[in-house]
């Protein structure tokens, strides 16, 4: 017998999962699902192995259509999508504008595109002339660090106070947790509505075309719950993660009362998410509770 935590955990799809447990039934082989407590080689097994067969396509798809449904819903909200970092436009709260500072170069581009200039030779012009971010070095980037790391040092209580704060509002899943129990329940529901309406069908003589639309229904049901559970089950792994970033961050600068007398690597790489370089050589440190600090 072969034991696994869950279905998800033995197979990277439902296509595969049922040729493997069907594979191994015929060699005389069980395999026990401890979450959905499934013996395959059980005559219910095979009932559940029926039905999940029923959501193959539907879970072969299900990655691509919440990403799709998560950007349909940011348009529909009127939020900026995948536009942070466009040239020639500035993102001003939900609007678009142009930047009248880029918008030159933005204009000048499209002139030489259309008079015939490759686009390799318009890029390696442009960032030999109009490129304005300045060149930093890793010792400066470093120094400054060490400045803007220690200045939180000197005054860290406050800041602390304000990073709790912070991350209890950022990353509470109380609403999730809600959501997700009652669509657990959803799930369970309709998993046991289809089972029956399946033996149903195979024990006595069904008009299949309303056997047909009933199953459709049922699968139908269990794809929307299926669907929303999941964008909040990443909902919340991405608030707990982000948790655990700013309980870190806490951690370190809480333990930390003398100031840096030097570059501590492994302190950067717990602390810092990102550096931006400004055009006019200020450095933004993005730190992984969210604050962000001019250096």
């Amino acid at each position: 017998m072969i034991i696994t935590k869950s279905i998800s955990r033995f197979a990277r799809n439902t296509v595969t999962l049922l040729e493997t447990v069907r594979e191994l039934k015929l060699l005389g082989i069980d395999v026990f699902f401890e979450e959905q407590n499934i013996h395959t080689i059980s005559a219910d097994g095979e009932l559940m192995m029926t039905i999940l067969a029923s959501y193959a396509q539907a879970e072969s798809l299900s990655a691509s259509e919440n990403q799709k449904w998560r950007i349909r819903k940011a348009f529909e909200n009127g939020e900026i999508v995948n536009l942070r970092f466009l040239f020639g436009y500035r993102i001003n709260g939900t609007k678009i504008e142009i930047d009248l500072a880029q918008a030159d170069i933005v204009r000048e581009v499209f002139e030489r595109a259309i008079n015939g200039e490759s686009f390799t030779s318009i890029a390696k012009d442009l960032n030999n002339t109009c490129c304005k971010t300045p060149h930093i070095t890793e010792d400066e980037i470093k120094e400054r660090f060490l400045k803007v790391y220690n200045g939180l040092i000197s005054d860290k209580e406050p800041f602390i106070k304000a990073c709790k704060l912070t991350r209890d509002v950022l990353t509470d899943t109380k609403v999730i947790d809600k959501e997700m129990t009652l669509l657990l329940r959803e799930l369970e529901v309709v998993t046991e509505l289809t089972k029956k309406c399946i033996a149903e069908n195979s024990s006595s003589a069904q008009d299949q075309e309303k056997y047909t639309e009933r199953y459709n229904r049922y699968v139908d049901r269990y794809e929307k719950a299926k669907s929303r559970y999941d964008e909040l089950e990443q909902q919340k792994d991405n608030k707990l993660s982000k948790r655990k970033a700013i309980d870190r961050f806490i951690s370190d600068l809480s333990k930390r009362d003398k100031l840096l007398a030097e570059f501590d690597n492994c302190l950067w790489l717990t602390v810092v998410d990102a550096v931006t370089v400004r055009n006019d050589g200020t450095l933004v440190f993005k730190f992984n509770d969210g604050t962000e600090i001019d250096g």
